[in-house]
């Protein structure tokens, strides 16, 4: 995850994004994950998102993001 070590103007993608190029200078670069996921800082990969409290499913894929999270039922 993150910039890479010693690479000049590499910039992290924000929470709740991703992007698996390397050398990436814009934060524009980044997308973003999929309703109801989010991804820490840094994620290189569509599958660093995961889906947010009160939601279940999978979320997949390395470029782009293969998946969905879905509301749980009530009481669970």
């Amino acid at each position: 995850m993150g910039a890479s070590n010693g690479t000049a103007g590499c910039t992290d993608c924000p929470p709740s994004t991703f992007n698996h190029n390397v050398n990436r200078t814009s934060v524009s670069d980044c997308q973003s994950c999929p309703s109801n996921s989010s991804s820490p800082v840094g994620s290189d990969a569509a599958n660093d998102c995961l889906c947010d409290a009160g939601h279940t499913g999978l979320i997949d894929g390395i470029s782009s993001a293969v998946g969905e999270c879905l509301e749980c039922s009530v009481g669970k």
